[in-house]
C-alpha cells in the first residue's frame, strides 16, 4: 500500500524542480500572454496556460514510479483537494487504467471548516483509491462483538 499527500496546487513554485521542455517566458510569448514589450497580459495566475501543467508535470513521473513500486495486489491512496481533483483522476486513469479506480473517498479533516474559500468553509478533502491490478483483495477489518450484535439478522441471501 502506498499513501501520498502531494502539495496542493497553490500556483506557487514547487519544491521539486522538474525540467520543462519550454521555459515559462517562452510559453507566455508563444501563447499570446505578453504584449510586444514583454508585459504580462494575463493577471490571474490560475488562468495562465501552465497553472495546472506545472503541477501535473511534477506529479506524473512520481505516480508512474509509485505504481512500479506497488506489488501486483497493491493499492494506492492519494490525498487531494478540489483544485486538482479532476486532473489527478485523468492522470491516474492513464497510469493505473480506468478499471483500476476504486473510490473517491471524502475525508473530514476539519469539522469547523477552513476559511480558504470565498463562499464556503470546506471541512473535507478527497482521497482517491486505485489498485495496481485485479489481484487486489479487499480484506476489511474485523468487527467487535459489540458492533456485530447490531447486525445479527440474516436475509435469504
Amino acid at each position: 500500500m502506498i499513501y501520498i499527500d502531494p502539495p496542493y496546487n497553490t500556483g506557487n513554485d514547487f519544491i521539486y524542480e522538474d525540467d520543462f521542455s519550454q521555459k515559462a517566458e517562452a510559453y507566455a510569448d508563444n501563447s499570446g500572454q505578453t504584449d510586444e514589450e514583454g508585459n504580462r497580459l494575463v493577471q490571474n495566475s490560475e488562468s495562465n496556460g501552465r497553472f495546472h501543467t506545472d503541477w501535473l508535470n511534477m506529479m506524473y513521473p512520481r505516480l508512474r514510479l509509485a505504481k512500479d513500486f506497488l506489488a501486483e495486489n497493491g493499492v494506492m491512496f492519494i490525498s487531494i483537494d478540489d483544485g486538482e481533483l479532476d486532473n489527478l483522476r485523468k492522470v491516474c486513469a492513464e497510469i493505473f487504467g480506468e478499471t483500476n479506480f476504486v473510490a473517491d473517498l471524502t475525508v473530514v479533516n476539519n469539522l469547523k471548516g477552513r476559511n480558504d474559500k470565498k463562499y464556503i468553509a470546506r471541512a473535507n478533502e478527497r482521497l482517491l483509491m486505485y489498485v495496481k491490478s485485479d489481484k487486489f483483495i479487499e480484506h476489511g477489518l474485523p468487527l467487535s462483538n459489540n458492533v456485530l450484535k447490531d447486525y445479527s439478522l440474516e436475509d435469504k441471501r
